[in-house]
């Protein structure tokens, strides 16, 4: 394939998935592909072959007669992201909390305080360093499978972790869980480590589903019963565990 058309249909992917992700455009939003192609100067083809990616990730949806739309969010779509997420979260931290050297445990401590100290409240630093301490997490644990399939199911996801750091306080108490996370990995305490990423990861699930509901509309909103995470003896506070 000509290299101008392929680095024409990746910048098409690329911004277009950034838009969704941002926000830019909207949860079941129609894409207007045309006013796409004039905004990145680009022809249709590259347009349509972006669209394509996208919607095979599913961050859009092709509807016959109606063309194509951002996809909406669901409770049911992130109840599966987040469910998938916590066990993945779960396998990563127990192989880094086992084998991760003192200089790696180090760095997350940094990560930490870089949090912690941030003066830079905005929604993208947030996010940004959200991210890069889970995924670091992860990327200790040496599994690429297991990080591959984190990037994917952590970009998915995006949108729906934009609207839980928009409700008051929900930045503190990630900074928080993260202290504990390290704590815990620190300490060599593996099993209780994996239990508090998946009460850490379906906090965050439940509150993402409260926020869902004052949204959206109640024809739009379903709210479905989570599977509650199961507690260690130093994490029955939460309202979303369970005792064994």
């Amino acid at each position: 394939m000509d290299s101008s058309k392929t680095s024409a249909a990746q910048f098409a992917y690329e911004s277009l998935k950034s838009w969704i992700l941002s926000g830019s455009l909207a949860p079941g939003e129609k894409i207007d592909q045309d006013e796409a192609a004039r905004k990145l100067s680009l022809s249709r083809m590259p347009i349509r072959s972006g669209l394509d990616r996208l919607a095979a990730e599913g961050l859009v949806l092709k509807i016959p007669r109606r063309g194509v739309i951002v996809s909406p969010l669901s409770p049911d779509s992130l109840n599966q992201l987040f469910d998938v997420r916590a066990q993945i979260e779960a396998m990563a931290i127990m192989l880094t909390t086992t084998s991760a050297s003192e200089a790696s445990i180090q760095n997350l401590y940094r990560m930490l305080q870089y949090q912690e100290d941030s003066t830079d409240h905005s929604l993208f630093s947030i996010l940004e360093q959200n991210r890069s301490f889970h995924r670091y997490i992860v990327q200790l644990s040496g599994n690429e499978v297991l990080l591959r399939v984190f990037d994917n199911l952590w970009e998915q996801s995006e949108r729906y972790r934009r609207m839980y750091f928009q409700t008051p306080n929900s930045n503190r108490r990630i900074q928080a869980e993260h202290r504990q996370i390290v704590e815990l990995i620190a300490a060599r305490r593996v099993q209780e480590a994996a239990d508090f990423i998946i009460l850490h990861t379906r906090t965050s699930q439940r509150m993402i589903l409260l926020s869902m509901e004052r949204q959206l509309p109640p024809q739009q909103f379903r709210l479905i019963s989570l599977s509650p995470a199961p507690c260690s003896e130093n994490h029955r506070t939460s309202a979303v565990c369970y005792n064994k």
